[in-house]
């Protein structure tokens, strides 16, 4: 067994999930899984203890987590949900990862510490980490979750054992949703699309139906927005913008649904309608992917996926949307409904 664990792929592609398998697997004192329930679940208590997060040898950290150095409002300085930050305070990291490297396990084999999002370490944390991997604790895993290996440092990366999670095909997504939800047959297939192969965001959005209410609400407002004059469009990115320093994945996941309906349009401008991800807006979709060229859709793309990369380097919103806005159609007469 490794001291360390490199877990990469999209978020809700399971990397989570991985990582305690991982976790069960190598504290489970039932290795014959004899004591298994009727869904296959082993009942072991150190399995049941991490199912439950109630083991004290597996610890998860990410940016909410706080470290024991408390004050009168329940955290330290730089941490809690007071200070609103936005990578895993290096308190944390001292206090839990450095912490638990340098003690025996208290109840199972291993002492185990998941990192979730490992690319918000800033670089005192990173000094950390690599500390702990040069001198190998016995009977300490450390597992680093991250969306591409390429946001780690070669010094991190080097003394890991890597695994990539690939997105799922959309049919494989489709015929899991059917399976575990036979009563859920509705958007099942706008559902797979949106989920981009990750299982994991496709029981978020079809346990949670107001999620994809949202995401129409959202297309409704882009087809309206098409239609008025740059003012109005300058007007929106202003409201994004203060909406963005209010609710940062609101205004996430309405750029995510800008971006997959402009995928819609080019969907339909390089004949592959039957990988439209909102059907229930094809009329009017192909009624504007008529009325814009092909480069222009590919600018659109390209523009928003730089928009959402430049929002993580903290620049101001309002200058991002507002060159976004820019790019997008103006005054465009949409009949079909």
């Amino acid at each position: 067994m490794p001291n360390s664990i490199i877990i990469s792929g999209p978020n809700n592609a399971g990397k989570t999930t991985l990582a305690l398998d991982i976790s069960r697997e190598v504290n489970c004192k039932n290795p014959q899984n004899n004591s298994s329930d009727q869904t296959g679940e082993c009942q072991c208590d150190q399995c049941r203890r991490i199912d439950s997060n109630n083991h004290p040898d597996v610890l998860l950290i990410n940016k909410q987590s706080i470290c024991s150095n408390v004050n009168e409002k329940g955290s330290c300085n730089n941490c809690g949900p007071t200070t609103k930050q936005t990578v895993i305070p290096i308190c944390v990291i001292r206090d839990f990862v450095l912490g638990k490297s340098q003690t025996k396990p208290f109840y199972g084999t291993f002492q185990i510490t998941i990192l979730e999002d490992a690319h918000l370490l800033r670089r005192e944390s990173i000094d950390h980490l690599l500390k702990i991997l040069e001198e190998g604790t016995p009977n300490f895993l450390m597992i680093l979750l991250v969306k591409s290996l390429d946001v780690l440092p070669l010094t991190i990366k080097s003394r890991c054992q890597s695994y990539k999670l690939f997105p799922l095909p959309s049919k494989l997504i489709e015929k899991l949703l059917e399976s575990h939800y036979p009563g859920k047959k509705d958007n099942i297939d706008t559902i797979a699309k949106l989920s981009k192969g990750c299982f994991g965001k496709a029981i978020n959005i079809i346990e949670h139906p107001i999620l994809l209410d949202n995401q129409n609400q959202t297309i409704e407002r882009i087809l309206e927005l098409l239609k008025n004059p740059l003012s109005k469009q300058l007007q929106y990115s202003n409201e994004l913008s203060s909406l963005y320093r209010k609710n940062r994945e609101s205004v996430q996941n309405e750029l995510e649904c800008w971006s997959n309906w402009f995928r819609d349009i080019l969907m339909i401008k390089t004949n592959q309608e039957k990988k439209i991800i909102y059907t229930k807006y094809f009329n009017q979709t192909n009624e504007i992917a008529s009325k814009i060229s092909l480069s222009e859709t590919l600018i659109l793309l390209k523009s928003i996926s730089s928009s959402k990369k430049i929002l993580e380097m903290n620049i101001n919103p309002i200058v991002i949307f507002d060159l976004l806005v820019k790019q997008i159609p103006k005054n465009i007469k949409i009949n079909s409904n």
